[in-house]
This record gives C-alpha cells, sequence and structure tokens, in this order.
C-alpha cells in the first residue's frame, strides 16, 4: 500500500477519545492503576483551545444495575482487578477503538489518541496479566487492516515490555503485522521478558534500570524508525510509566522525550494512532500525554 505523505493529512488537528465512565473500573484506592489517571488527562484537555482537537467522549450511560453504589470489585489474577462495570467498559473501550480507526483509513485525521483505561499490552487472548483485561493495540491493528490498512507496525514504548502484544503479533505468523518494544529490563522487573531481539516482525530493545532520555533516543533513531518508516499505520501503545518522575521507577525519561518522538513519527506521514498504557502519577501523566500530542496541537 502507498505511504501517506501528504502534508495536509499531517497538520490535520488530532482527534482525541476519553470515556469518563471510566471511573468505574476501580480497586482499591492504593492500586496504581486508578481512575485519577483518567481524571487528571480530562482536566489537562480542557486547558487547551478547543479549535486544536477533535474530542469524542462516549455518552455517561451504563446500563448495569446500582453501578455507582458500593463497586465492589475482585482481583482475578496477581494484581489484576475486576468490577461490575468492567466488562461493559472493555465493550465502551472496543468501540472507541473502531471509531478511531474508521477515522483514520478514511484520512480524516493522521493522529489520534484513545485515552483508554484498563491498559492492554500484556493481555493475550482470554489472559488477564499486569493490570489488563484485552489486548487494546491487537484489536487496534485487525480494526486498521479491515479497513484497507495493510502494514501495520504496534510501537510500544511503556517502561514494561508488551509481553501479551508479542503474542498475539508471533501468533499470526504474518509478516504485515509487526512488534516493537522498548523496555526497563532485568531482574525483578515485570513481566520478565523482552530480551533484545531483531528481526523482520519483532524488535525488543531493553534497557537497564535508570536510562536516560538521551541513551533512549539514540535507540529510537538508529533501531525504531528504520523499523516502522515503512508502515501503513503505526499504532503506539503509549505508556509513560519510563518517566523520570513515575512512581515505577524505571527509566529517567522526560515529557520532550515523547515529544520529539511523536515528532519524528508524524514526519513518516502514515496515520499514527496512539493507545494509553501505563503511567502512574496523574499528573505526570497528563503532561506527557500532553508532550505527545504537541506536535499536532497549538497550545496557548
Amino acid at each position: 500500500m502507498r505511504r501517506y505523505v501528504s502534508t495536509v493529512l499531517q497538520r490535520m488537528r488530532p482527534h482525541i477519545w476519553i470515556d469518563i465512565a471510566q471511573i468505574h473500573h476501580k480497586g482499591s484506592y492504593l492500586h496504581p492503576e486508578h481512575p485519577n489517571r483518567i481524571l487528571a488527562i480530562q482536566e489537562r484537555i480542557q486547558t487547551w483551545d478547543p479549535n486544536s482537537y477533535v474530542l469524542h467522549s462516549p455518552a455517561f450511560k451504563l446500563t448495569l444495575p446500582d453501578i455507582c453504589a458500593a463497586e465492589p470489585w475482585t482481583m482475578l489474577e496477581g494484581d489484576t482487578y475486576h468490577t461490575e462495570a468492567t466488562p461493559e467498559l472493555l465493550r465502551r473501550g472496543s468501540e472507541m477503538i473502531e471509531e478511531s480507526a474508521s477515522v483514520l483509513a478514511a484520512g480524516d485525521t493522521g493522529c489520534a489518541f484513545v485515552l483508554i483505561r484498563p491498559p492492554g499490552h500484556h493481555a493475550f487472548q482470554n489472559q488477564v496479566a499486569g493490570f489488563c483485561h484485552q489486548n487494546n493495540a491487537w484489536l487496534a491493528a485487525k480494526q486498521l487492516q479491515v479497513r484497507g490498512l495493510e502494514r501495520i507496525t504496534i510501537l510500544d514504548w511503556d517502561a514494561h515490555h508488551g509481553d501479551g502484544t508479542e503474542q498475539c503479533v508471533r501468533a499470526t505468523r504474518s509478516p504485515m503485522i509487526r512488534f516493537c518494544s522498548l523496555h526497563a529490563f532485568g531482574r525483578g522487573i515485570y513481566p520478565g521478558t523482552g530480551k533484545r531481539q531483531e528481526s523482520e516482525q519483532i524488535l525488543n530493545i531493553p534497557f537497564p534500570i535508570g536510562t536516560d532520555s538521551e541513551t533512549y533516543l539514540r535507540q529510537f533513531y538508529s533501531k525504531v524508525m528504520p523499523f516502522v518508516e515503512d508502515s501503513d499505520a503505526i499504532i503506539v501503545s503509549a505508556g509513560y510509566d519510563g518517566h523520570e518522575k513515575d512512581p515505577m521507577g524505571l527509566l529517567r525519561l522526560k515529557e520532550s522525550t515523547y515529544t520529539e518522538m511523536a515528532s519524528a513519527l508524524k514526519e513518516i506521514g502514515c496515520p499514527l494512532l496512539f493507545l494509553l498504557e501505563g503511567g502512574y502519577r496523574p499528573d505526570v501523566l497528563a503532561s506527557c500525554v500532553e508532550a505527545t500530542l504537541k506536535p499536532w496541537l497549538v497550545l496557548t
């Protein structure tokens, strides 16, 4: 398929999806994957010029009975919890992904960001893990292909290796969907996978704890950019737990790191779909989302 090179496409406003009903996916107040993550991003979006982006916000209606009552939660596997609202919110999240794929495939924008929770890159088939219930990046890849974008690359810049996404990509045995992950790696770092690998379909770039932005970006430019540059569409598993102020304490990246990577990806000219993954200090998370969209936004 022909690569997108239209400067008009590059200049179009980003389309953003956010569903505040996701606050009902709520476990212990001590759990890092909590509703304040999405609320902080919503608050930050409200400071932007409304003419600089297109906002998609599903109606705040849930059909589940007494959803706002006690909101009980259950720990399913390890540190992944489930609530009565979770199945409905996963369905709504899938719909946001489908809508974003349609908008990108139609050429209505060159950039879409689905602010979805819970995250997804550790989930595989029907297996929940690492806060994740369904693999959002994999769902997006299939939706984009259905709409005619054939060569899809999933780029995962969350601080944790996207093991679930890699398994999905490997299972297809299709060279048309590729996976690339930059992540912290070492003893005790979840999920324990992601050793360095460079092949036609899989690119894993592990970093030791404490890696700074300069070292990280050298690998991004020398390894990642050549890997993704011939894509018909790029899906970014946009996790921000690699930020220097994130409580995970894995990497030492700055907001400007995400702006620089997003700018480089924008120059490729193909549609970009960002999907929220990790990032567990809400104010920093909101700043990183803004930094990622900065190449498309006119911020005051």
